[in-house]
């Protein structure tokens, strides 16, 4: 065979090697072995973005598991709430991703925006449909203690319509100056409030929150 020919055979098959091995990856490998099933790589994270959503039976479950029986039933989890398990994508998890990066943006402070009391309000009932912004200004009763030292904080109640038709109300209250807003109050079974609450507004605040956006 002529060696022009042979070197020519030989170059091109380097070409061709060369053009598949710097093809990129579709966008779907990517998704098959990081997002198809889960959001974080840290387990312990993954869980604790799944607890948002598991009732307690499954985390009374998850509890008695351990090492990869864990990420078994987390990855298991995901996929039951997967609108349409035969698509390349879990879409719920796709749609929670959103959210988290939103919440990460918008609501990060001494700790990861989603981690945080509304991070993880938005990142389980999504944006609300109505927010009221206060602050509680000066309080009448400055003998007391507490209105001394919750004046001038900023709160924010934000109004939900629930899946079962009922609607539900956070308020989130800037329990430390120019701290994160924590919590305070929702009727939700699955949040936890402080238990005086009221103490942190005046009379006003509460006839402003209670006596307008919650009935």
């Amino acid at each position: 065979m002529n060696k022009k020919i042979i070197v020519f055979i030989f170059v091109m098959q380097i070409l061709c090697l060369s053009s598949l091995s710097l093809k990129p990856r579709k966008k779907s490998d990517y998704t098959k072995s990081s997002k198809i099933n889960r959001i974080f790589v840290d387990l312990e994270k993954e869980y604790k973005l799944a607890n948002y959503f598991m009732n307690q039976n499954q985390k009374k479950v998850y509890s008695k598991l351990k090492g990869e029986e864990r990420e078994y039933y987390v990855r298991s989890f995901w996929k039951s709430l997967d609108p349409n398990p035969l698509s390349e994508e879990n879409e719920f998890l796709a749609h929670i991703e959103q959210r988290i990066e939103y919440a990460n943006k918008n609501f990060s402070g001494a700790r990861a925006g989603w981690e945080s009391d509304k991070g993880r309000i938005y990142v389980k009932y999504g944006e609300p449909f109505e927010v009221y912004e206060g602050n509680t200004g000066k309080f009448d009763d400055l003998d007391n203690l507490d209105q001394q030292f919750f004046q001038n904080r900023d709160y924010e109640l934000w109004k939900y319509h629930m899946e079962d038709g009922q609607d539900e109300i956070f308020l989130f209250f800037e329990t430390q100056t120019f701290g994160e807003m924590r919590l305070i109050y929702s009727a939700t079974s699955s949040e936890v409030g402080f238990a005086r609450w009221q103490k942190y507004l005046s009379e006003d605040n509460l006839r402003k929150i209670i006596g307008g956006l919650y009935e």
